[in-house]
């Protein structure tokens, strides 16, 4: 069983505010290909892995976690980052855009 969940772009903002994401079209990479502002968790698992993905949605690039087996209990995989701006107290709206592939749940 393959699960895959892709992550294409996403904006994160206090409403009507700019994008307090680095890199949300995940285009800036760093000298080992990574994308810029972003680390990525993924449980030990034979098979299960982060990475880029060749497919994407309005750029040229994306991201994906695979996992070809379920996990015994419920895994913290994820691609994030740090927000390092003052948001107490704000309304804030995220959005991005996710492809599955068999895959039991994703999540933004």
């Amino acid at each position: 069983m393959v699960m895959l969940a892709i992550l294409t772009s996403a904006f994160l903002s206090p409403i009507a505010g700019e994008n307090l994401l680095a890199n949300p079209s995940l285009e800036d990479r760093t000298p080992d290909g990574r994308p810029r502002g972003w680390s990525s968790f993924v449980q030990p698992q034979p098979g299960a892995f982060a990475d880029f993905d060749p497919l994407s949605f309005g750029g040229e690039s994306s991201i994906l976690l695979h996992n070809p087996e379920p996990y015994a209990e419920e895994p913290a995989n994820n691609w994030s980052q740090v927000i390092v701006a003052d948001v107490r107290g704000k309304q804030m709206e995220f959005s991005g855009y996710v492809r599955t592939e068999a895959a039991h749940e994703a999540a933004l």
